[in-house]
């Protein structure tokens, strides 16, 4: 009874985050000509970059690592064929 709860997240989910994530970074570089306009701007600008940033990387670092549990209920299809 003390199983955790250790679900990923779909890949649909995590390709949001990834194209959220790129959005924002989008934004962020797009603030660069307003920079000039006052440390709001440049506050924003800092702010949609960091989040993007980690939004793109946990997004891809979960892509990469995969899931484990995928792979087991592969491996119990093909064992069962």
């Amino acid at each position: 009874m003390n199983e955790k709860n250790t679900s990923s997240p779909s890949q649909m989910t995590l390709m949001l985050r990834f194209l959220c994530g790129g959005y924002l970074l989008y934004l962020a570089y797009g603030l660069r000509n307003a920079l000039h306009d006052g440390p709001v701007y440049i506050a924003a600008a800092v702010i949609f970059a960091a989040v993007g940033a980690g939004l793109v990387y946990h997004a891809l670092r979960r892509v990469i690592q995969g899931n484990p549990e995928d792979n087991e209920k592969e491996d119990s299809v093909h064992e069962s064929i």
